[in-house]
């Protein structure tokens, strides 16, 4: 109804319907029968189903997601914005979809990361950004205490890349590895987040945090075909 008042043709409405309707089939499948249930989650969980279809499909449905998600928002139907889980896809023709790891091969990645010292503590909170909030290398390496709104539960970042402002959810999973970071952060002051643990302890460059991910990778043995992207951006 509210897509016929906009003046969308019937085809055009049918068709959003229809990319839709994968969707709400996969919410019934996992059991939320409500959208107020609704998390990121399940988001994330939907966005790695639709990895077995072409990119064109994946690309129409995650426009009309994002959209979807959008309305339901702002009419008040759930208090979580999650839009902007929705990754934007701009395929050439023929063009693949970009390379991800599964939901396991990220687990098994983050779980290989020994959190008994400092340096990999760190290293397990950069990561959760990447595979849990999806922010770039640039992002993370660049966050700043400013950015984390403890008392609203918030990330707010300006983007490095498009110079948005982008507001994320601090999920608990997440907060708690910063925390637990933090408490052994090199006692200085700067306004980053991340330090070099080495001497001196100043802000990581973007590079670093691709050598970080490829450590991980490595050590718990994900085979990586050639071609297939082994840096942060992948685990987004």
């Amino acid at each position: 109804v509210y897509r016929k008042a906009e003046g969308l043709s019937k085809v055009r409405i049918q068709t959003i319907s229809s990319y839709l309707e994968r969707f709400s089939n996969y919410l019934c499948d996992i059991g939320i029968k409500k959208i107020e249930e609704l998390d990121i989650s399940h988001v994330n969980g939907f966005i790695r189903f639709l990895a077995k279809y072409t990119a064109s499909t994946v690309r129409n449905t995650f426009t009309c997601l994002r959209g979807f998600l959008s309305f339901v928002y702002e009419k008040g139907y759930t208090d979580k914005n999650l839009s902007f889980v929705i990754p934007s896809i701009r395929l050439a023709r023929e063009q693949t979809i970009p390379s991800a790891y599964s939901k396991d091969e990220v687990e098994k990645i983050l779980s290989c990361i020994d959190r008994s010292n400092i340096k990999e503590i760190r290293d397990y909170a950069m990561l959760l950004l990447a595979a849990r909030l999806g922010l770039r290398a640039s992002d993370i390496i660049n966050l700043t205490f400013s950015s984390l709104n403890w008392e609203k539960n918030l990330i707010e970042i300006v983007q490095e890349k498009t110079k948005k402002l982008l507001q994320l959810p601090l999920l608990n999973e997440v907060g708690d590895a910063i925390i637990d970071y933090l408490r052994l952060r090199p006692k200085v002051t700067s306004e980053y987040v991340f330090l070099r643990i080495e001497n001196p302890p100043e802000k990581l460059q973007a590079h670093s945090l691709y050598e970080i991910v490829n450590k991980y990778i490595k050590r718990a043995k994900i085979y990586v075909p050639p071609g297939k992207k082994h840096g942060p951006h992948a685990l987004r």
